[in-house]
Parts: structure tokens; sequence; C-alpha cells
């Protein structure tokens, strides 16, 4: 290690062989060590990569690429695999053709993911469909365990359909069990308008931006599982009382930039979130608006100032802590929320929006659209259904908490609760920056803050002039004030650490000591000559 800080601090890591110093340093778990070690250097940084890659160890503040890392990147892909795989057939809570479009995404052309894909699908499903699978995505036989390959050679005969044509439709029943079940959107379905050109959004804006409007907004996105790619915002929903705008923002910034209309959907974005008249409601705004500035730089600018933004999240995390028994005699249901908040009666494992909609409406929202892959176009009618219905929700919730506040035990009206609340927040924050800095979690009661510290009266030393008294908890410390030039010792378990501190000192004019009793690293520095400079800094 100590050469390892040497190098660094003489500049010499492209002379050296950056394996015979790093490796060592990765069996000990030296992480910021060997971060340091190849930070100004990006060749060296694609040296180390391609070495972890091929111990399959992703490094986690380096980015990873298919071109440097592919083991790692095959084994988070095969990762997302497996998950898919549990959210279909065990969790069962996607879509036959919402998987199938995330599988098909995931595997794409590699034939490696494709054979293990296979593979893996035959722990949980009939021969028929993996041997379908298998004919889809073009595995060749040879490749397959005995029996598949037997039931592909079949089908092939047969020329049997793909499997993109062997979805299972709903039945009736299905459909109807999931109307009792589910929240449903109560609009006509030509009631939600689907907006990719910028001229859409003329008329979009005339309805959405008037001063008093109350707006229910969501935004959707194509899942990771964890694949090494950013999330982009792909749908953001826009919910009136009689219709819902669906906006493909992909397809509006990209039309924005080439045809050089920028300022078109950056006003209008912008004018959406600040307009203090407008009310939004939204859930988990923030982390929606975080997504939206990170995805598109463009926009980041324009949905920093927020106004006239209420975030259930907020209400929900409140009527959490209202232990209470609602019976709605218009639906005919009763929520039983038990003293924790959870709805006793959510069987499902609800969560998020869906609960509050369970705990507010009686039915929770149908979630099985909810990990579609938002990118593709066009949209099928089950993902726009549930992109709308995501959106429409919260004017439905609000209506109900506003109309009576009392039975979901809040004790004035949702608006002042509401603005209570903010005040609530706002002298909060005041009161928080008024504060005086607290203690460090480390720092003695009795420690000065530097501002009370005497300023010595001598010149100051060089790092030769020092002697240091290091613990043997702190030999890392003293390694590395060692290559600054310092004399150091560092005491070993049996060693009488003041005495050898005393007699250390006597050599010097001034000698730091340093020691680690568990909790609290405490380092003394003093001078010998005349009155001088005593501290002790935590």
């Amino acid at each position: 290690m100590a050469a390892a800080l040497l190098i660094i601090k003489l500049d010499l890591q492209p002379e050296l062989d950056m394996e015979q110093v790093c490796i060592p340093l990765l069996l000990q778990d030296k992480v910021s060590l060997v971060e340091a070690y190849v930070a100004d250097y990006p060749g060296l940084q694609r040296v180390l990569l391609q070495l972890l890659d091929s111990w399959a160890i992703r490094w986690p503040t380096l980015q990873t690429s298919k071109e440097f890392c592919p083991n790692v990147v095959n084994q988070r892909l095969v990762a997302s695999i497996k998950y898919l795989l549990y959210k279909r057939f065990m969790e069962r809570s996607m879509s036959e053709e919402n998987w199938s479009e995330h599988i098909e995404a995931v595997v794409g052309y590699n034939p490696q993911l494709r054979l293990q894909f296979v593979t893996l699908l035959a722990r949980y499903t009939d021969i028929d469909t993996v041997a379908r699978w298998a004919l889809r995505l073009n595995v060749p036989r040879e490749k397959l365990a005995y029996h598949v390959a037997e039931r592909l050679k079949q089908l092939e005969k047969v020329k049997a359909i793909s499997l993109e044509n062997h979805f299972v439709e709903e039945s009736i029943e299905e459909i109807q069990n999931k109307k009792k079940l589910y929240y449903q959107l109560p609009i006509p379905t030509e009631y939600i308008h689907f907006l990719d050109h910028l001229d859409q959004l003329k008329s979009c804006a005339a309805r959405v931006l008037q001063a008093g409007g109350i707006l229910g907004i969501d935004m959707e996105w194509r899942p990771t599982f964890g694949v090494l790619t950013r999330s982009r915002v792909s749908l953001i929903q826009i919910a009136m009382k009689d219709c819902v705008y669906l906006l493909d923002l992909p397809q509006l910034v990209n039309q924005s930039e080439s045809e050089c209309r920028r300022s078109e959907l950056t006003q209008f974005i912008q004018t959406l979130f600040t307009d203090q008249t407008i009310t939004k409601l939204g859930y988990a705004t923030t982390g929606d608006l975080r997504t939206l500035s990170i995805a598109y730089p463009m926009l980041k600018d324009v949905v920093q100032p927020t106004a006239g933004v209420l975030d259930l999240l907020n209400v929900h995390k409140e009527l959490q802590k209202m232990p209470c028994r609602r019976q709605d005699k218009s639906r005919g249901v009763e929520v039983l929320m038990s003293e924790d908040g959870v709805n006793s009666g959510n069987s499902h494992g609800e969560k998020g929006l869906s609960l509050l909609v369970q705990c507010v409406l009686g039915k929770s929202l149908d979630k099985t659209e909810q990990l579609s892959n938002w990118e593709k176009r066009p949209l099928r009618p089950q993902q726009v259904i549930y992109a709308a219905s995501d959106a429409y929700c919260l004017l439905d919730v609000y209506d109900a908490l506003r109309w009576d506040p009392q039975r979901f035990g809040l004790s004035c009206s949702f608006e002042e609760f509401f603005m209570f609340k903010m005040e609530k927040k706002a002298r909060g924050m005041k009161e928080k920056k008024n504060k005086s800095s607290p203690t460090l979690p480390f720092q003695c009661a009795q420690t000065p803050q530097p501002n009370s510290l005497k300023t010595s009266s001598y010149p100051p030393l060089s790092p030769s002039e020092f002697n240091v008294v290091c613990d043997n908890m702190l030999q890392g410390l003293g390694r590395y004030l060692r290559c600054l030039g310092v004399d150091v010792k560092i005491l070993e378990n049996d060693d009488d650490h003041r005495k050898a501190a005393e007699n250390h000192t006597l050599k010097s004019k001034r000698c730091t000591s340093a020691s680690y009793d568990g909790s609290v690293v405490s380092i003394v520095a003093t001078q010998h000559q005349g009155p001088g400079f005593n501290s002790s800094l935590g």
C-alpha cells in the first residue's frame, strides 16, 4: 500500500505494470486506493475494467460498457432474464405480450443469451412453449436438450405458428373479474389523445394550461431490469375530467431539435409545472421530475422550480398514520386500515399509488402493464388504458379526499390540510437554516472550534521537522505521512503509548501523537519551545 501511495505521489503509473500494483490492493479490498491509482489515466481504467471483467466483477464507480466488459454485461442480462421469468411465472404480474416484448429486448441478437433464456424457460413451463420460443429465436437444434429438440423438429415439419400469434386472449369472465377487482377508467377510450407531433401541443395547451384547472400528471419509462442503460421518460400523462393526453416525449423532443422548435416544447413543460394557478396532482412527483431532467438535459432548468404541485405521496403518508375503518356505501366495499397503516385486506400486496387508490376508492390499480416496454411504438391498447388510468385516478382520489376528509381521518378540509403541511414544512426549513451547525458525530464536546484555536507565533515547519507517533490502528495514516517526509513511529500492541510518545517528543521541536480507542480518533500536536501550541482534534 505504501508503494502505491508513493507511485501516485510521484506520478509513475504509466511507467509500471498496473496489474502488479493493483491486484494485491484489490485482494486487500483497498478500493479507494485503486481508484486513486487509475483516476487520471483512461487507458489504465480500461485495462482495469478488462481485468475485472475477466473475473466477472463490475466496478461500481467506473463506466461499464459492452466493449470493455462483455462478461459483466452478459451476467447482468442473465439476471434480468431470471427476474422476468419470476415476474411472469411465479408472481404472474405481467401479461404475456408485455413479458414477451421485454424478453426479446433483453436477449436481442445474442445467440448465447437466447440459448440461456430457452434453457431457463424449461424450468417454468411446458415443452411446447419452450420449443416455440426456440423456434421464434432461431436457437440451433443441436444446442437444445434432446426432448426440446425433438419437439422443435415436429413444429418445423408442420410449420407451426410462432409464439407471436400464440398469445392467449383474456376470456370474458377474466375481463369481468378485473372490472370487479381493479379501478376502471371512467371515460371512454376515444377521449384518450396520443400526442406525437408539436402541432398537436397547441390544442392541448389551450385546454390544459387554464387558470384554476386541476390536472392529474404521471410519467412512464421503460424499466431497465438492472441492464446498464439509463431510464428515459417515454410518456407524460396529463388527465382532465373529460379527457387524457398522452405525450410521446421522445418523439416530441426529437422533432423539436430537428426542426429548431425547442422553445415550443420547453415553454409548454415549463408553464405546466410552474404555473401556480394550475393544480397538478402527482404521486412521488419529485422522482418523476428528477428522471425527466436527467434523461433530457434541455428540460433540466425548465422543471427545477415547480409551483402548484400537490404530491399525494405526502397525503398517503399522513393517512397511514391514522388507523380507521371506513365503509364506502356507494361501492359496497369496506376498507380496513391497521395501526401500521397497511390495508389488512391487501391480499395482493399493493403498494404505492395502487395502495392509496385502494384505501380511498376501494379498488386497487391493475399493475400488469406497469413494467411495459414504453419505448415501443405503437403502444398496445392495454398500455394506453393503463397509462391513462394511472393519471386519471389521481383526480378521483383528490375529489374523494376533498369531498369528505373526516371519513379518512383528516380533521380539516383537504385544502386546509395541504396548506398546513406546506406552512409547517417551510417553517421547519427556516428553523433548520437558523440553527447553528451541529456537533460532528466523531467530535469531542471539549474540542474547540477552528476559529477559537490560538494561532502559534512560530513560523510553519516543514514535514521533515515533525515526528509523529501512531497507534497500530492508524498504520495507513502513518504510511501516508511517511510518503510526505514525516518521521513516523507506529506503535505495537504491547508498547506503552504514553511513554513512547513522551520519549519520541524529546527528539524534536514538535511532536504529533495519534491514537484510536475504537470510536474516536484524537491527534495531539505539541511544541516544546515557549507557550506554543497545544490542541486536540477529534
